[in-house]
């Protein structure tokens, strides 16, 4: 915390005299190089007047202090000594150390080094230019620097104009006090809704300028009191004070995620809503208990994380990754957040603006860090911090603008998954200052080695019981626990009847994964995309007759080439994780039997694939009568598209490939047992399922072509070639050879 100590009225007795010092523009004059008439001439005008006390002048202070005090103005004394009260009458005589002054230089460029000025109380601007800026130059000066030009020192012959100016700047209404802390001054304080302005403990702005917008100062880790000043009247004869009250570290805390064998929001309180893919939980011998991201996981931070991330915020974490790649998400929400580690550095990204990149904060790699990021909304900045240490400012080319989407921890919307562990996740609604970063590193830091330390002691005491427990757990026989047999859960050989095909429970897989529960919602709308490889997977194992799937053949697929250790531990978590999921599909259930992942099903589950199997392999096609009302039960499952079109994986494309192939062998059989003219609707729509699993069929291409002609829609049948004819030349990249006319009379392309 950047404080000063304040000059108090009980302890200096004249502070009055400082503030009148404070609020006025004065003279720096040169008693060596002043004439006598500019003398007169700032005498007359009653400006106040300021000297700098060198061994050259020495002599001449004398003079110029007596022709001051008969004229009952104020004189102040410049000097590199410590400031002191002079003892003299009450004109209002003061001497003011060199170190009490922000000294400024505008003879080049009027507004150059503003942002430079520190805490100190007054300001001394120098102004050797051939003629002086103008009035409103100054002003602009004041209102940007919120301190009032105190000391003015300009070329001698520019002596004259001068007096004219500090006339004015003195005329103008002003609202002024200070912001302190206790019996200190507060520095670096912003103001709301005036950019780029900071004070250090006393301020003074022109009225003219601020015309009558409020005054609410602001600083990070602080509340102040009053939080506003209007500057009406009554505000503008007497001081104004602020007191600043450091806010408590939890204030504007907004989620804190923890990692002990489970994931939890200390503060939101929504463990229930989160919803964790893959993660897996370990104990670190730094950390203690942590969370583990294999390189797919993530963790979904439920509905009440879309009013996280609001402007001023702040972030601290604990990582430690174990792989590097060209982008690792830390914390991700919607495309306008990501906090991420790009080839090394850690980066803010707003997608379609900027990647802003800390070139000076290196993450190591296989070692615990604690970055920190704050988005500072008035200077619309990020800082980011590593091990309790500002790192970097960087402003942002466009305004941070919060987003109504869930916090994804580990990933982001372009699956730049974080790999390797995460502890203790905060986040807050409001900036936190430097102080504030290093506290928080700090705190977290002592109880690492506190809780490092007990976990030393613990382990030291209990090895002397280890010999003998270990001798006890050999002697016992371990059964692994096999799952009860659930009742009426069978898996359906048997082709359906019409009316099987239930609106309820079901799992769809034709035109993309849909995993129907009880309340009629789509849980596989929650599956990350490893929880939807490994129950398609589990699924295919579990239909047509099959027992399931066993462990390795499931870790083969799904982690090739990691450990086996590691595959067990990601595989147990991913199995837990989905059948935490599927408790709200009553009909289904995962279980491990005879050393197999299987899904069993209760009497009557719908499953699409299974159903399409087994017409596939039981359907009676010689009774046109009965094919032709039971087939559009069939067509309405294949018209939803190909089997799992979502999917690249190459473990499901023989599975893929297979079904395409069989509809369109039976399809085509089906247009030899279905004659046209009676049929015309379903061979249509067979004729379509056909192009969904082949787009160029040439029998189906026929067939529409035909019966569309002889039911007299020629202009659409002949947009069906066309439409046939574009899509062969965009894949083969030549024209089709096919002719119109040969396709209506049901001849064969050679």
């Amino acid at each position: 915390m950047n404080v000063y100590p304040l000059l108090l009225v009980a302890s200096e007795g004249r502070d009055s005299i400082r503030q009148v010092v404070r609020l006025r523009a004065h003279l720096l004059i040169d008693p060596e190089a002043m004439k006598q008439e500019q003398l007169g001439l700032v005498l007359k005008a009653q400006i106040p007047v300021a000297v700098y006390a060198t061994a050259e002048n020495k002599g001449k202070i004398p003079e110029l202090e007596a022709e001051f005090t008969r004229a009952k103005l104020p004189f102040v004394i410049i000097t590199k000594e410590k400031s002191k009260l002079y003892d003299g009458d009450s004109s209002g005589k003061l001497i003011i150390s060199t170190g009490d002054i922000d000294t400024l230089d505008i003879s080049e460029n009027p507004e150059s080094q503003t942002k430079y000025l520190s805490n100190r109380e007054f300001l001394l601007t120098i102004a050797n230019t051939d003629s002086l800026p103008n009035l409103e130059s100054w002003v602009k000066l004041w209102e940007q620097t919120g301190k009032m030009p105190n000391f003015i020192k300009v070329s001698p012959a520019n002596i004259d104009e001068c007096v004219g100016l500090i006339s004015a700047l003195n005329a103008y209404q002003k609202i002024f006090g200070v912001i302190r802390n206790g019996n200190q001054l507060l520095s670096d304080v912003s103001w709301k809704d005036l950019p780029d302005r900071k004070t250090n403990g006393y301020f003074c702005f022109p009225v003219s300028w601020t015309g009558s917008s409020a005054l609410a100062p602001y600083k990070a880790g602080y509340q102040f009191s009053p939080d506003i000043v209007l500057p009406s009247p009554e505000n503008l004869k007497n001081p104004k004070v602020f007191n600043a009250v450091k806010l408590e570290a939890e204030f504007g805390l907004t989620d804190e995620y923890t990692f002990s064998k489970k994931i939890r929001n200390l503060i939101r309180g929504n463990d229930t809503e989160i919803i964790p893919y893959s993660i897996g939980f370990v104990r670190d011998k730094d950390r203690g208990q942590c969370a583990f991201f294999s390189g797919n996981a993530y963790i979904d931070g439920g509905l009440k994380s879309r009013s996280a991330l609001r402007p001023n915020f702040s972030i601290t974490a604990w990582i430690k990754p174990t792989e590097l790649g060209n982008n690792n998400c830390i914390l991700a929400k919607g495309k306008d957040f990501v906090l991420k580690i790009h080839r090394g550095q850690l980066t803010f990204t707003v997608q379609g603006v900027k990647d802003y990149y800390s070139v000076k904060t290196p993450i190591p790699l296989n070692q615990w860090s604690f970055i920190g990021l704050v988005h500072t909304y008035s200077e619309n900045c990020v800082s980011f911090y590593f091990n309790g240490k500002l790192t970097e400012k960087i402003s942002l080319l466009k305004p941070y603008v919060e987003s109504d989407y869930t916090m994804l921890i580990g990933s982001n919307l372009w699956e730049e998954y974080f790999v390797g562990y995460m502890d203790e996740i905060k986040i807050w609604d409001r900036e936190l200052n430097e102080d504030e970063i290093k506290n928080e590193y700090s705190a977290e830091d002592q109880e690492i080695k506190a809780s490092s330390s007990i976990w030393l002691i613990g382990l030291l005491v209990g090895l002397s019981l280890f010999y003998l427990i270990v001798k006890l757990w050999r002697r016992r026989k371990i059964k692994k626990e096999q799952p009860a047999a659930m009742e009426h859960l069978v898996i359906k050989t048997q082709l359906p009847a019409i009316g099987d095909i239930s609106t309820g429970e079901q799992i769809n897989c034709f035109g993309g994964l849909r995993v129907v529960g009880a309340d009629q919602k789509d849980v596989s709308k929650k599956f990350s995309p490893k929880l939807k490889q490994l129950f398609v997977l589990i699924l295919l194992h579990s239909t047509g007759g099959q027992k399931g799937i066993s462990s390795k053949e499931l870790s083969d697929c799904l982690w090739p080439g990691m450990s086996p250790q590691n595959a067990k531990n990601i595989r147990g978590t991913n199995i837990q994780n989905l059948k935490a999921l599927l408790v709200s599909c009553s009909g289904i259930r995962l279980v491990f039997q005879d050393k197999l992942w299987l899904l069993e099903f209760s009497d009557g589950y719908f499953v699409d694939y299974e159903f399409v199997e087994n017409w596939l392999n039981n359907a009676d096609r010689n009774d046109v009568v009965q094919l032709s009302e039971r087939l559009p039960q069939l067509l309405a499952i294949l018209k939803k598209g190909t089997l799992f079109p979502n999917m690249e994986e190459s473990w499901v494309d023989p599975y893929v490939n297979r079904m395409s192939n069989r509809i369109i062998e039976y399809g085509v059989q089906l247009f030899n047992v279905l004659p046209e003219g009676k049929y015309d609707a379903l061979l249509l729509e067979i004729a379509e399922v056909i192009s969904i699993n082949d787009p160029l069929n040439e029998p189906a291409l026929r067939k529409k072509v035909s019966i569309l002609t002889r039911q007299g829609k020629l202009s659409l049948a002949h947009l069906v070639f066309d439409n046939f004819g574009k899509l062969y030349f965009e894949l083969y990249k030549e024209k089709y050879q096919g002719d119109f006319k040969a396709l209506v009379a049901g001849e064969a392309v050679e």
